[in-house]
C-alpha cells in the first residue's frame, strides 16, 4: 500500500534527500542490478524511533543487513534474512546505534576478505563474506529515516554518486 505513491511523489524527494517515511512509512529502495562495488557511503537521518537497514549481498536467496537504530527497542545489528524478509539470524552490534535527529555517515568497505563498516569515522567493524558482484538497498520501519549522499565506488566502471538534488530547472 502506497508504494506507487511512495515512487512517483515529488514528497519522496522533498528537500533534497530520500524520505524513507513517505507514504506509510516501510518503504525499501533497492539497486535494481547488481554491481562490483568496493566501497558504499551514505549519511542517514533517523526520526525518534526509527531504524535504518542498510542492505548488501542481496541476490534471490535473500541478504545480510545492517540496522542503525535510534530506538532503544530495537537493538542495532548485523542480520541475514531471507527472501521473504524473515530473520535468519542477528547479532546485536550496539557500536551501530544512532542519535535521533542528527546525521550520521556509515562507509561500507568490500575488500576480499568480507565487509567491513564504520559509523562516524569510528573503528571498523567486521560483516561477515559478500560476494563478488551484489545488490544493495535500504530499508526503514515506521519512523521516517532521510537519506543523503549514497556513493557506489566500483574498482571498474559502473560506481556513482547520488545526492537527490533536482538539477531540473537549475
Amino acid at each position: 500500500m502506497g508504494s506507487g505513491e511512495f515512487a512517483t511523489s515529488h514528497h519522496t524527494l522533498a528537500g533534497q534527500q530520500l524520505d524513507l517515511g513517505r507514504w506509510f512509512s516501510f518503504q525499501e529502495v533497492l539497486l535494481a542490478e547488481p554491481v562490483a562495488a568496493r566501497e558504499v557511503a551514505f549519511d542517514f537521518r533517523p526520526n525518534p524511533g526509527a531504524y535504518l537497514v542498510f542492505l548488501f549481498a542481496l541476490d534471490p536467496t535473500g541478504a545480510t543487513g545492517l540496522r542503525l537504530s535510534s530506538d532503544p527497542r530495537i537493538p542495532s545489528g548485523r542480520l541475514t534474512i531471507d527472501a521473504e524478509g524473515a530473520f535468519l539470524d542477528f547479532e546485536p552490534m550496539p557500536q551501530f546505534d544512532v542519535v535521533a535527529d542528527v546525521w550520521s555517515h556509515l562507509e561500507l568497505d568490500l575488500g576480499s576478505d568480507g565487509a567491513r563498516a564504520a559509523l562516524d569515522g569510528g573503528a571498523p567493524q567486521r560483516l561477515g563474506a559478500t560476494p563478488e558482484r551484489q545488490r544493495f538497498g535500504f530499508r526503514n520501519g515506521l519512523a521516517a529515516v532521510r537519506i543523503d549522499d549514497v556513493a557506489l565506488r566500483c574498482d571498474g566502471a559502473g560506481g556513482f554518486q547520488e545526492s537527490f538534488f533536482n538539477a531540473r530547472g537549475f
